[in-house]
């Protein structure tokens, strides 16, 4: 007689066999489309930021230095006449420092590839937390492509809060560590930093603070004065000044334009909501669940972002989408369609029409969070997550 055991285990590792090759042949595929559109990956791009900034600390120059930015840029195929100098802080700089010690070609393939991978990563961090499989709308969200057509990021800030969310009990220190990677846009988590130091995990505040440490000194081997160099750039680009298409900024443009204080005025009013929901849902507060929608609130209210920095609502998309009815899965498609034609045909990021998504992605999620049960006990097979 045949074991079932065995038969099963024996399938089950057919199919992991399956996925992995699956995702070899999609890597070498993508690996063989970007090679052919190599010469066009770094063209106004916010990638071609991050290889400058590379080079520049290669050999030992001043990566925040937008003289010396300018002539790289342009070198690699650009006609800027100002330098679209990076804007992520000493902390994160070695995420992007390997860029420094290659091509402009390949680099742009290097980066892009890390993106693809990061992005297929973070779904798959949370698949165990869902019942079903992930759908491949979740695949094709337009804040995911947008974030591949600019060389954004915000997809590396998505897989660390993938990272938290999937090791947070099991492993807080490697959840911890894994924060350090959100520092690349530390200002769209405003609502989730005073929630993870409230809960007093010390585990998880101790990688991340020791992980902050390592990465923070790690930068000043190569340049000693990059901390000075990033506060004076900062100062110099006088950000206050720019339009960014979110909530914050629109609040201001309508109300008062020279008052910049105004952007902070959701952030505000977003954490005394974030207490209240805290409050509700303390009992059965789940990270995968409820925190979704505190990180897709957080990306919300953010003073400073653009359509691809909503690739945090991800984490809530595959939460709430297998639980929403047949007529608000069509609405999402609608928004997510309409983003996707706004993405193509109007590609600056700065484009005010781009605005509504995070708003009214908002509102779908919390209207199906609620429809389904809203706060309440969540199903055990849905948290069940694997040992690994």
């Amino acid at each position: 007689m045949v074991d079932s055991g065995a038969t099963g285990a024996a399938a089950a590792r057919g199919k992991k066999v399956s996925l992995v090759v699956a995702l070899v042949l999609l890597l070498g595929l993508c690996m063989g489309m970007l090679a052919m559109t190599a010469p066009s990956l770094s063209a106004n791009r916010d990638f071609i930021s991050y290889w400058a900034a590379a080079k520049l600390l290669a050999t030992h120059g001043n990566p925040y230095d937008a003289a010396s930015v300018l002539p790289l840029e342009n070198g690699a195929g650009n006609h800027y006449t100002r330098p679209l100098v990076m804007r992520n802080t000493p902390t994160t700089v070695f995420v992007v420092a390997p860029l420094g010690w290659m091509s402009e070609r390949a680099a742009a393939i290097a980066w892009e590839m890390l993106l693809i991978v990061a992005s297929l990563a973070s779904i798959w961090l949370l698949q165990p937390f869902y019942a079903g499989r992930v759908s491949l709308l979740v695949y094709c969200f337009a804040p995911l492509a947008d974030c591949f057509l600019a060389g954004q990021t915000t997809i590396l800030v998505l897989l660390g809060i993938c990272l938290f969310i999937r090791f947070q009990e099991q492993k807080p220190w490697v959840a911890g560590v894994a924060l350090v990677v959100t520092l690349l846009k530390p200002h769209l988590l405003l609502l989730f930093w005073p929630d993870v130091v409230r809960r007093r995990r010390y585990g998880i505040l101790g990688g991340a603070i020791l992980g902050t440490a390592v990465a923070s000194a790690l930068p000043m081997v190569l340049d000693t004065q990059i901390w000075s160099q990033y506060l004076a750039s900062v100062r110099a680009e006088h950000i206050e000044n720019q339009f960014f298409p979110n909530l914050a900024c629109e609040l201001r443009v309508l109300v008062a334009p020279n008052h910049v204080w105004l952007q902070l005025v959701p952030a505000l009013v977003g954490v005394a909501i974030a207490l209240w929901f805290w409050w509700r849902a303390r009992k059965q507060w789940q990270w995968p669940r409820e925190g979704a929608l505190l990180i897709a609130g957080s990306a919300l209210v953010s003073p400073y972002s653009f359509l691809v920095d909503q690739v945090l609502f991800v984490p809530a998309v595959m939460a709430v989408y297998p639980r929403a009815s047949r007529t608000m899965q069509a609405l999402f498609v609608a928004m997510n369609a309409a983003a996707w034609v706004l993405m193509l045909k109007i590609p600056a990021m700065g484009s005010p029409a781009t605005f509504w998504f995070a708003p009214g992605m908002m509102i779908w999620c919390w209207w199906i969070f609620r429809q389904s049960g809203g706060v309440r006990a969540t199903d055990s097979k849905e948290h069940a997550v694997a040992a690994s």
